[in-house]
């Protein structure tokens, strides 16, 4: 029973550390407790290696939130992970208004806005994100009429499987655009 009230103590205060720890980047209860739910112990060194791993990974945090606690951290505003996480970011928000990719100058753009930092920077970091072998990678194609446009690989391997399906039921090719009229 004594292992067993030491053991639970030193949870209890590990738990506390990490709230502490939380609350210190002005994060609220439910998501300091989501947070902790999700890393447990490692919530710390998670936050710190990674701060923006929370937008993707937390229920209820954002990349704003996220900028803002790797910004508290000292993050620097041009850092590569930074950039990295608002490309992400800008590819994600477009994808909710029904876009599988974006054309380079309008995510450039976005994510320069965002970060309100060069475009010029942006543009390196997109360029060294595509077919990044870390699975955090973007893709690129270039499109008809678009350019040059990139893609959540996710987003882009069930475009790419729609149209292998409506390729085998129609029998021919399918340009990137498609016209209802010609299916």
């Amino acid at each position: 029973r004594v292992e067993q009230i030491k053991l639970a103590w030193k949870e209890q205060a590990e738990s506390r550390r990490i709230m502490v720890f939380l609350a210190n980047q002005n994060i609220n209860g439910m998501l300091a407790l989501r947070i902790y739910r999700q890393y447990g112990e490692d919530a710390i060194s998670v936050i710190q290696s990674n701060p923006y791993r929370l937008a993707r990974e937390v229920r209820g945090i954002g990349f704003l939130t996220a900028d803002q606690i790797a910004l508290d951290l000292g993050v620097p505003e041009t850092s590569p992970q930074r950039i990295e996480a608002a490309i992400r970011h800008v590819l994600g928000e477009a994808s909710g208004r029904g876009h599988c990719g974006l054309d380079r100058a309008s995510l450039i753009r976005a994510a320069s806005e965002s970060l309100r930092i060069a475009p010029a920077l942006i543009e390196a970091r997109l360029d060294a994100m595509v077919g990044d072998g870390d699975g955090g990678g973007i893709r690129r194609h270039v499109l008809p009429d678009l350019g040059e446009c990139f893609f959540v690989p996710a987003l882009d391997d069930a475009e790419r499987g729609i149209e292998r399906s409506l390729k085998g039921r129609i029998g021919h090719s399918l340009s990137w655009r498609l016209d209802p009229a010609k299916i």
